[in-house]
């Protein structure tokens, strides 16, 4: 894959997006880096002239649509979309300060908002040469935490969804899923231990997205195939035992 592809990618001020952003920049790669926070993004941009901030809020659904026939008019390159931006609330279903605003937040921005990016940019990524969709999705998509029910269910769909656009993508459009670890990020601050860096995560990300892998297995969440087959029990244990 040519180091100087260009990539659209969301949630690019803070974390896995930032990172992602910054090191393939650094190597050669033309990014358009997607957020809400225009000072964040601002500080990023001004890290590479290979990186355009793109202020938007994903979360308005019904502006998808205009945002990507933008971006491919002011950026007809966009080869890879990086369907990176999430959010998380770290909190039992039934905690009386969860409701249906945080409920309905959680699925627009972690699973509404993507598939509708794909859809919007599809028909531009599929008349590209080498182009991907590249959906950031989590360990939580095949064992829940107590605590995450919610942000489970997302992932869960987004990681369903990727393996069904993968099955009807007639087109040499690559659809590639990342199942990440926890990550050291904003999003995970205070939240359990043993967690894998933003820098190296992002790392192993951009090798998966360049040898075209299908699943992109991040840190220890290369240890859940095995033993979800072989001993559920314990990767049930191992990622619940935070909770």
């Amino acid at each position: 894959m040519d180091r100087k592809t260009t990539y659209l990618i969301t949630g690019a001020s803070s974390g896995i997006g930032f990172e992602l952003s910054k090191r393939l920049a650094s190597e050669g790669s033309k990014v358009i880096a997607v957020g809400r926070n225009s000072t964040r993004l601002s500080n990023l941009a001004a890290l590479s002239e290979n990186i355009s901030p793109v202020t938007f809020d994903i979360s308005q659904i019904d502006k998808i649509s205009g945002f990507a026939q933008r971006m491919i008019s002011e950026y007809p390159s966009i080869a890879v979309l990086v369907n990176n931006a999430g959010v998380s609330d770290s909190v039992r279903f039934d905690d009386p300060a969860y409701g249906a605003a945080r409920i309905e937040t959680e699925i627009r921005i972690n699973l509404t908002a993507p598939v509708c990016l794909a859809h919007a940019f599809l028909k531009h990524l599929e008349a590209q040469r080498d182009a991907r969709i590249v959906n950031v999705s989590s360990g939580l998509a095949l064992i829940p935490k107590k605590t995450s029910a919610v942000y489970s269910a997302t992932k869960a769909g987004l990681h369903l969804f990727s393996e069904g656009l993968r099955v009807q993508t007639e087109s040499d459009l690559l659809i590639q899923e990342v199942i990440l670890p926890a990550v050291d990020t904003p999003m995970t601050e205070g939240r359990g231990s043993g967690k894998i860096s933003a820098p190296e995560a992002a790392s192993q990300i951009i090798t998966g997205i360049r040898k075209g892998k299908d699943k992109i297995y991040v840190g220890k969440a290369r240890l859940l195939p095995f033993l979800i087959r072989w001993f559920p029990s314990v990767a049930r244990s191992v990622i619940q035992k935070d909770d």
